[in-house]
């Protein structure tokens, strides 16, 4: 069971870690995102005021060009002279006429220059806003992605949190179950220790007892060996006594059998003298 709560834990964690790292990554674009778009917010603005200041330039020419045209044939009092060298003063109207002639054509250049610039100017506003709008919606893709990272991430972590709260739960479980085996088996261990010191001390009692009890036969034996000794050489006295008895016995006999024979001998000569002695008669 612990086992199984590792590998879980470690797949939760790997997939914690993926998932910051792409929150990471998309925070990263996302700051890249917002400061292109402050960039290029800033130039559109730029060109926004250089849109206006071409336009009040485009206008200021207009102007000039057109007062010009109705200013043409008039008298030199009635023109305002800006910047005007001094020779031009002394060229009068016809040579006033041909320098503003050329002051308004070069004007005129500039001012198509001005209008070209404009129009170009005005394509790149239109581009960065087409940009701003690509950019607009990559945000959105982008903060859709975070938020949908951001819910699966609270979910994974809702569902990982429920897991290893119901793995601890098992674990504490276990765990508890463990120590009560651990105390039942202290217990039982406790007491089998007590049993082996009670086996012991009667162990080496009878160690002793049989140490004691080994001398006393060993004294026993000694004593009973001294016996059977004195027993053997009782045995050979009475053997040796017994055979000179038998002996005794056998010449008793055979005196025995010899008196006899000579008791008979003397009956049988009595017996004969009587016989005789009838006959005699």
């Amino acid at each position: 069971m612990g086992s199984n709560w590792l590998e879980k834990e470690e797949e939760y964690r790997k997939v914690n870690e993926e998932l910051q790292k792409q929150n990471k990554i998309l925070m990263e674009e996302f700051d890249d995102v917002l400061k292109k778009q402050a960039n290029r917010l800033l130039e559109s603005r730029a060109t926004v005021l250089q849109k206006n200041g071409c336009s009040f330039v485009q206008n200021k020419v207009k102007f000039f060009d057109h007062t010009a045209k109705e200013n043409n044939y008039e008298t030199s009092n009635n023109i305002e002279l800006v910047n005007i060298p001094d020779s031009v003063d002394q060229m009068g109207i016809k040579g006033m006429s041909s320098f503003y002639r050329a002051k308004i054509k070069t004007l005129q250049s500039d001012n198509q220059q001005l209008q070209v610039d404009l129009k170009n100017k005005c394509e790149e506003l239109k581009k960065i806003q087409k940009d701003n709008n690509k950019i607009v919606d990559e945000k959105e893709k982008w903060f859709q992605a975070y938020n949908t990272h951001k819910v699966t991430i609270g979910k994974l972590e809702k569902t990982e949190n429920a897991t290893l709260r119901k793995d601890m739960e098992q674990t504490k479980k276990e765990f508890k179950h463990t120590n009560l085996n651990i105390t039942g088996n202290e217990v039982r261990l406790n007491r089998a220790l007590e049993e082996n010191d009670k086996l012991r001390n009667e162990l080496k009692t009878v160690k002793q007892e049989e140490k004691q009890l080994k001398d006393v036969l060993k004294k026993e034996m000694g004593e009973l060996t001294k016996r059977l000794q004195q027993v053997e050489k009782q045995k050979g006295e009475l053997v040796t006594a017994y055979k000179k008895q038998i002996q005794l016995i056998d010449n008793l006999k055979k005196q025995k059998l010899y008196l006899e024979g000579l008791k008979i001998g003397e009956m049988s000569e009595n017996e004969f003298m009587k016989i005789l002695s009838w006959k005699i008669e």
